[in-house]
């Protein structure tokens, strides 16, 4: 599970981070948050820019107040609020950021938007912000508490599965071993290797017993660090009766299909994309 710091400004979200926390919590996910420090706005900065660095994600909730502005002195020359600097701060670092954005229907108190307020210039710092968020980082909305926890969970979850490497595909040792040792015919396999990296189709041709299937075997094995190869035998379709029936009931590409691993209830459900015959 992750490590989550989670941002906001206090007062105003308090209940919107409670719920958040109980959500991450309950999905056992560690949590770091102000509540951690003491239930304020007015919180350490040099702790909370360490927290963030500590952070494997960093989630934020952002209303309509700008929030606590440390004095220059605490490591703030650009007289940002404690909110913005953690932002920012996890920007810089390259942290996965995931933010959330209230809307007008949230029901914020006007006791807690800058902009009626008059809090100075926090009004106009807070729309700056929330621009450059909804701009810059495809931040998501919200409006009631429930739904937010929801959502911070669903884009937790999805970040979280592209982050995971894929699964890598198991090999199957399925060419066939000859009988006698494979000597010469260089120039041959070098040909059909070049043809084979070249097109989608390579059908080897040739009268019978020359070796056609033992030099695709061979040029195959060849291929196994560069490509996935399966193999598959219809050396038992010898009869063109057999062969014209094969087609008529399409049991090439379901016969590939569980060579595969494939599953489909009909032919044409376990191989959506062969090219069908008839």
């Amino acid at each position: 599970m992750a490590t989550i710091y989670l941002s906001s400004t206090y007062e105003d979200l308090n209940d919107h981070r409670r719920v958040v926390c109980e959500a991450l919590h309950k999905a056992g996910h560690q949590v770091i948050a102000m509540e951690g420090y003491v239930a304020t706005d007015q919180r350490p900065v040099e702790k909370c820019l360490q927290d963030v660095e500590k952070s494997d994600i960093y989630i934020g909730l952002f209303a309509f107040r700008y929030g606590y502005i440390p004095p220059v002195s605490h490591n703030n020359p650009n007289g940002l609020s404690i909110t913005e600097l953690e932002f920012r701060h996890a920007e810089r670092l390259k942290k996965p950021i995931l933010v959330f954005i209230a809307i007008e229907a949230a029901g914020i108190s006007l006791n807690f938007v800058d902009a009626y307020t008059g809090e100075g210039a926090k009004g106009k710092s807070i729309t700056a912000l929330r621009s450059y968020l909804r701009t810059e980082k495809l931040a998501s909305s919200f409006t009631d508490t429930p739904q937010l926890a929801t959502d911070v969970l669903l884009a937790l979850t999805k970040h979280l599965e592209g982050q995971k490497p894929a699964k890598p595909i198991a090999r199957r040792n399925t060419i066939p071993h000859g009988k006698t040792k494979f000597i010469g015919r260089e120039d041959e396999q070098k040909n059909l290797q070049e043809k084979v990296r070249e097109h989608w189709i390579v059908t080897v041709t040739g009268a019978p017993g020359i070796g056609k299937t033992r030099l695709a075997m061979e040029v195959a094995r060849s291929l196994e660090p560069q490509f996935y190869v399966i193999w598959v035998s219809l050396s038992q379709l010898q009869e063109p009766s057999a062969m014209s029936k094969l087609e008529e009931s399409s049991d090439i590409p379901l016969r590939i299909a569980r060579i595969l691993g494939i599953k489909g209830q009909q032919d044409k459900e376990a191989l959506p994309g062969f090219p069908w015959v008839g």
